[in-house]
């Protein structure tokens, strides 16, 4: 019987991770969309929790707020009076919310820490900080 050569397995390993590699390539090409869609229901989603404390606070008395701390993911927020808008990646997410004069504020989500948001209803406007 004859020894396999070291060419051999050298040809075998190299075939697998040729294989490996094309495998990888079509997960991840298949993956993509769904990480897409994950990036968007998050931003809708914190755009929509944002929008409907806001929409709560409206028709509250003076001094009444809401405390929220968003999820730990990498994102932008903006909110002005007509509505809130959320950027994550590439995917941005914009709800309105009652006309109602909301003091234009933005902030910086981290992915590294939770980041707390307050709505507070003053006199004639909602004022929102976060830290």
């Amino acid at each position: 019987m004859h020894g396999v050569s070291y060419i051999t397995y050298a040809f075998i390993v190299i075939a697998a991770l040729i294989v490996t590699l094309v495998w990888l390539r079509f997960f991840s090409t298949l993956a993509s969309p769904i990480v897409g869609a994950e990036v968007k229901s998050s931003a809708n989603f914190i755009a929509l929790q944002l929008a409907t404390y806001i929409n709560s606070l409206v028709p509250a008395r003076e001094g009444q707020e809401f405390t929220t701390t968003l999820p730990k993911t990498n994102c932008s927020i903006y909110i002005d009076e007509y509505d809130v808008s959320v950027k994550a990646k590439d995917k941005t997410a914009t709800i309105p919310h009652l006309v109602f004069p909301v003091e234009a504020y933005s902030l910086q989500c981290s992915s590294e820490r939770e980041v707390r948001v307050r709505l507070i209803r003053e006199k004639d406007k909602i004022v929102v900080i976060g830290d």
